[in-house]
């Protein structure tokens, strides 16, 4: 009998054990059975960090210049102290079929001729005869401040003109990130300042404002003169 005592309680006393035991990493359900505890899952998001992002190519509206703030003969007569080009005017363009000093072409460019009857400013202007063979050709200057100078902030770009297509010539800026539809002109065979203002990517690597002529039959013929580019605050007015 005492053995028989002894031995329920030892049983007893392992059946306790097993229960208490039994509730350390195991979790009862509903249907009395036991289940494993819940797995922790960690969250893993698709963002990379510190990666750049990507801004869609956009195109802005012009703002007229109002022409108290940036008179003709004031910026865009090639004047080489306010001017930001440093061969706007064009004046030490020596070589008649080369590219004027100072600029140079972006993809193909247009033919360049050294010009003395249609000037705008001083003894000589450019003239730029566009391509009948559906590719577009640009011009655009080499000498602009340094990129660092130019992120972020408000930029003007602008040229006199002369042109037999002005549907087909116009005044364009592209940055690293953004790009900015052309600015047409508006006059045939008549002289016209041509002005685009853009805003430059803070990101910005690269700042090309280029002179565009579109493909067509006849060719664009263009004179430009007294090119400016001009690099103000992105919060003035």
């Amino acid at each position: 009998m005492k053995k028989t005592r002894a031995a329920l309680m030892i049983y007893t006393f392992c059946i306790a054990i097993a229960v208490l035991c039994g509730g350390c990493g195991q979790v009862e359900n509903d249907t009395g059975k036991t289940a494993d505890p819940p797995v922790q899952v960690e969250t893993v998001t698709s963002e990379t960090p510190n990666a750049p992002t990507q801004v869609e190519m956009t195109s802005t509206s012009v703002t007229p210049i109002p022409q108290e703030e940036v008179g003709d003969d004031r910026y865009f007569n090639g004047s080489k102290p306010i001017s930001d080009i440093k061969h706007g005017s064009f004046e030490d363009y020596a070589f008649t079929g080369d590219i004027p000093p100072g600029w140079q072409a972006v993809q193909a460019a247009p033919t360049c001729e050294r010009e003395t009857d249609i000037v705008k400013f001083g003894r000589l202007s450019v003239k730029l005869t566009g391509a009948t063979d559906g590719e577009v050709r640009r011009i655009a200057p080499a000498d602009l401040p340094p990129i660092e100078e130019i992120r972020g902030k408000e930029v003007i770009f602008g040229a006199w003109v002369y042109t037999s297509s002005p549907e087909n010539t116009g005044l364009q800026i592209i940055d690293s990130w953004k790009f900015y539809n052309d600015v047409k002109a508006t006059k045939t065979n008549e002289w016209e300042l041509v002005i685009r203002r853009a805003t430059i990517s803070e990101n910005a690597t690269v700042v090309r404002p280029s002179i565009k002529l579109n493909p067509s039959n006849p060719p664009v013929v263009c004179y430009v003169d007294g090119a400016a580019f001009l690099v103000r605050d992105k919060k003035s007015e």
